[in-house]
């Protein structure tokens, strides 16, 4: 006995509604939509080609600024010892948040497992990493819309 629910899997329209589909899209194909002067208007409302070009120069020349003054800000990071405060920075931050985290462990050792407190820390760094990746969306969304 052959299942019919597969047979709809494998051809979801009849030859005849294929047929009446192919017929209704045939006679409205060849019929022109008047559009009262719509397609004129719409024209003449886009900005001129000279304006254009000129739109496009300009952000050229933004971006070459913003090139300009992130290459002088690496020189200048570069030339100032920058690597060396970020390494002690870095460092400060990293060793603050050592002790922070070795206080909350002897805090909750006393009344959790080892597993529950390792839990605990993989939930914070997931959310914690979902919220740097929505911030880095959002900047890339704000970026493409301007």
């Amino acid at each position: 006995m052959e299942n019919k629910d597969n047979n709809a899997f494998d051809n979801p329209i009849s030859q005849a509604d294929e047929e009446l589909l192919t017929g209704f899209f045939e006679t409205f194909a060849k019929t022109e939509i008047p559009d009262d002067g719509f397609s004129r208007k719409v024209m003449e409302g886009l900005p001129p080609s000279s304006e254009l070009s000129a739109m496009r120069k300009t952000v050229r020349l933004e971006r070459l600024w913003t090139l300009l003054c992130v290459v002088v800000g690496i020189v200048f990071f570069v030339a100032e010892g920058g690597y060396s405060l970020l390494r002690v920075a870095f460092a400060r931050i990293l060793s603050d948040l050592g002790g922070i985290a070795l206080h909350l462990i002897n805090l909750l050792s006393a009344s959790y497992s080892v597993t529950t407190i390792l839990t605990l820390l993989a939930i914070v760094y997931t959310l914690s990493m979902v919220f740097a990746y929505n911030l880095a969306m959002d900047a890339r969304m704000m970026s493409r819309n301007q």
